[in-house]
């Protein structure tokens, strides 16, 4: 049968260690989160430019007219814009 043990006194300090120092943790980098930031973006311009040259090549609209001019006039505020009327005949 082993003999008790009494624990060690207040002051008692552990020997020294013959392993170094722990570093100091490191910061952890989110990477998730910077590569949410640059995606984001680059898809709202990727979308946004997707639109804009779909809007400007499509035409939704072919055809002639007929007729003659009953009233052409110069509107606008800022940008001044010729605009006419056409009388169908």
């Amino acid at each position: 049968m082993p003999e008790p043990t009494s624990p060690p006194p207040a002051s008692f300090t552990p020997p020294p260690s013959s392993r170094p120092a722990a570093a100091p943790p490191r910061k952890k980098r989110n990477w998730t989160l910077r590569l949410l930031l640059l995606f984001v973006p680059v898809l709202a311009l990727a979308i946004a430019s997707t639109y804009t040259v779909m809007v400007l090549n499509w035409n939704y609209s072919s055809g002639e007219r007929a007729g003659y001019v009953q009233k052409f006039s110069k509107k606008g505020w800022i940008c001044k814009t010729w605009e006419g009327q056409l009388a169908m005949v």
